[in-house]
């Protein structure tokens, strides 16, 4: 019972309430990809693979992110659009990287895969914090004006 005050303190943080998500959403976007990378290996391309994947895990982010990690209460089509944006650019540098990482230092697509998971962490909170939910992120301060 002594651990749930720090654990509490440690759960008001915002970046760490977005490591817990990304971890969550890491597990089932990498978990998705290798069940399709194996599923249908030889017959579709591992960058589409990851596409596919990259839009799924998308959606299932969107939702802890806004509710959990922002607690956004704007309006949320709006944000699911910068947030879509936001993932547009870690998914051209993110395909990039995973070309890069298959085509000229040959590592396998998975293994590949989760390196440009890991490279992604930052820029995406970065992204998010500061565009995304940046309404949420930073509420606009009271006024002395009556």
């Amino acid at each position: 019972m002594t651990a749930l005050p720090p654990l509490r303190r440690l759960l008001e943080r915002q970046s760490i309430r977005f490591l817990l998500i990304g971890l969550w959403n890491t597990l089932f976007g990498y978990g998705l990809y290798l069940l399709l990378y194996l599923w249908l290996q030889g017959r579709w391309h591992y960058l589409l693979l990851a596409v596919i994947t990259h839009f799924i895990a998308v959606a299932n982010a969107f939702i802890g992110h806004r509710l959990w990690v922002f607690r956004s209460r704007a309006p949320w089509p709006a944000e699911f659009f910068r947030y879509n944006l936001s993932y547009l650019g870690t998914l051209a540098l993110g395909s990039g990287l995973l070309v890069l990482l298959v085509e000229y230092l040959t590592l396998t697509p998975p293994v590949a895969q989760g390196l440009v998971i890991l490279a992604n962490v930052g820029l995406s909170y970065g992204l998010h914090r500061w565009f995304s939910f940046k309404t949420a992120s930073h509420p606009p301060r009271p006024s002395n004006n009556n």
